[in-house]
């Protein structure tokens, strides 16, 4: 069966055309700026509070390397580093080998008190048979 031809019709209206819509240009204004507020540290020093979690974790570290100490426990002392250093390598080494935080607050502590204890005597105790703390 052979194809059929198909006719293509053109309709024209008689409307009017459509003029065409006007060119308008807009220019944007200048930016508006607006002032930074800065918002207050709620007064602590430095932005830390002495509650923060940090700071609590080190006065628990301490608390614990006090009561360590008043129990008398008998501790192999480093001969340059006394019972404070000792205790500090211990805990730092300890909470980063077993993921212990505490260990490593406790270590902390430790490391400023026997840094205190050095700067004031100019040793750490549980160095040259002294054994107070």
């Amino acid at each position: 069966m052979a194809k059929r031809r198909t006719k293509t019709r053109t309709v024209y209206r008689s409307s009017p055309r459509r003029a065409a819509a006007p060119i308008v240009i807009r220019t944007s204004s200048a930016p508006v700026k607006h002032k930074k507020r800065r918002r207050s540290g709620g007064g602590s020093i430095g932005g830390e509070s002495l509650t923060s979690k940090e700071n609590m974790a080190l006065a628990t570290g301490a608390l614990a390397l006090g009561f360590i100490d008043r129990q008398g426990m008998k501790i192999p002392t480093v001969p340059v580093l006394g019972r404070a250093g000792t205790i500090a390598v211990g805990g730092i080494l300890l909470g980063k080998q077993l993921h212990l935080p505490i260990a490593t607050k406790i270590g902390k502590a430790a490391l400023v008190i026997a840094l205190y204890q050095l700067g004031k005597e100019g040793k750490v105790s549980g160095v040259d048979g002294i054994d107070t703390m």
